[in-house]
């Protein structure tokens, strides 16, 4: 709970209504400051990555990426990038889109279309997801993210989960044009 209450921390989420035990206070400050509309406003701490080590009847490894407001860039292409390298991001791009840029050592590019299965297909305009995949095939990352790659979410807070399989990868192969 703690970990978690530290993305929200920077994530800078608007919540309506809560109920917080004294228990789980004691065991997540952050999420106390959460919910009080208390955040990280550090101009030089802006963003966040951190391992998480998932148990069950696997382990899991997880990077979880959150930014705050002032980190005033993409999340793909700002932080997520530079750690696992070029991207493809399928997201809702309303607005003005980032687009690619191809001069980044690692560009990210944006799905212009999604084809599951054999026959459907769909924009990205009709599609609210926000999910990024690796296109080196030698580092099978998928990323589930709650930040479109559009030029006005450079401003808000906003993360994203990579994972690193080689299954969920090839899965997420639904990208038909960029």
């Amino acid at each position: 709970m703690g970990y978690c209450s530290t993305i929200l921390f920077y994530n800078h989420p608007d919540i309506y209504s809560y109920r917080l035990p004294e228990w789980a206070a004691q065991i997540a400050p952050d999420l106390v400051q959460v919910l009080n509309k208390k955040y990280n406003k550090d101009p030089d701490n802006t963003n966040l990555v951190q391992s998480l080590v998932v148990k069950g009847a696997e382990t899991t490894k997880m990077d979880v990426f959150a930014k705050t407001h002032l980190f005033n860039d993409d999340l793909w292409a700002g932080a997520v990038a530079p750690v696992y390298g070029s991207l493809e991001v399928e997201s809702w791009i309303r607005g003005y889109e980032i687009g690619t840029v191809c001069e980044s050592l690692y560009p990210v590019y944006d799905a212009k279309e999604v084809k599951i299965g054999g026959s459907n297909e769909f924009k990205s305009s009709k599609d609210h997801s926000k999910y990024g995949r690796t296109l080196d095939a030698n580092n099978k990352v998928v990323c589930i993210g709650d930040i479109n790659r559009t030029t006005s979410q450079c401003k808000r807070g906003g993360g994203a989960v990579c994972i690193t399989d080689d299954e969920l990868w090839m899965a997420y192969d639904t990208i038909k044009e960029v």
